[in-house]
């Protein structure tokens, strides 16, 4: 994916420069992209308060033994 798109990008940049011509995007196409973002990480971070991704216990196992010196 990474490589597709640096290719992507690399095509779109020399379209654009040969033919004289930028493209600005408009405020809708920034608040769309924020809203996927928003979407994304709050469903990350329901997943993770939910799901018991994380572990509630913040204490380590191996630092919970008693009598281990």
């Amino acid at each position: 994916m990474g490589f597709m798109a640096n290719r992507l990008n690399v095509s779109i940049t020399g379209l654009q420069a040969s033919s004289g011509i930028y493209y600005v995007p408009k405020w809708t196409e920034f608040a769309a992209t924020l809203k996927v973002l928003t979407a994304v990480v709050m469903a990350f971070r329901y997943a993770v308060i939910y799901l018991d991704i994380l572990p509630k216990n913040q204490t380590a196992r191996w630092m919970a033994k008693k009598g281990v010196a």
